[in-house]
């Protein structure tokens, strides 16, 4: 899209007021980020401790899971762990096993679902809330389509393309290519829920 200059009239009315509502999202979720992080004491703790891993910064300013789950009451109703959603360590089983606007971002989508699967007792079912994204490839795609086109570029694929084996999804996460991962990880039923979202599409897979 190009940037109408500086006194000129836009030619396209539209795609000039597209542009201006796409820049004005991006910065109040760049100003809601900013404020957030100073709410948590993330920026105090960076300036106090110097450089920190997300788990160490956690730590430091008591937004660890497992202290938020103390501090909640639940201790002994909740587990956490940080390992390889694809790995042997995962295990249990369970009625239903969640995905929130996770799977995109995971190197190796298939192995976690199978791996979800094998957690699944019977009849058991996976519920996923992805991006809200269209069905095909269109040009032009919407503002929001665009929004997780950026996200894409800058974090969701530099994030998975470091496993030699990644698929390199990415947040434009058309529910064909979901439905591709479900049934080569074993999925014999995959349905788009009937629920309403600006920003998610849920599925539930049937094991």
């Amino acid at each position: 899209m190009s940037r109408a200059e500086p006194g000129s009239s836009p030619a396209d009315p539209a795609a000039a007021l597209a542009e201006r509502l796409f820049h004005d999202m991006t910065g109040a979720l760049e100003l809601f980020t900013v404020y957030l992080g100073e709410r948590l004491g993330l920026y105090r703790a960076l300036d106090r401790a110097g450089p920190a891993t997300s788990s160490e910064l956690a730590g430091r300013t008591g937004t660890a899971a497992r202290r938020n789950a103390e501090q909640a009451g639940v201790p002994g109703r909740v587990t956490f762990a940080v390992t390889d959603a694809s790995g042997p360590d995962m295990s249990g089983h369970y009625d239903v096993v969640t995905i929130f606007e996770g799977l995109h971002d995971m190197s190796r989508p298939v192995d976690a679902l199978r791996t979800a699967r094998g957690m699944l007792a019977q009849p058991g079912w996976v519920v996923i809330a992805d991006e809200l994204v269209e069905d095909e490839f269109t040009a032009p795609a919407s503002i929001l389509e665009r929004y997780y086109y950026g996200w894409s570029v800058v974090s969701c694929l530099p994030a998975a393309m470091g496993d030699p084996r990644t698929a390199a999804t990415g947040a434009v996460m058309r529910p064909a290519t979901l439905r591709r991962y479900a049934v080569a990880a074993g999925f014999r039923g995959v349905d788009v829920l009937p629920l309403e979202s600006e920003i998610w599409r849920f599925y539930l897979l049937t094991r």
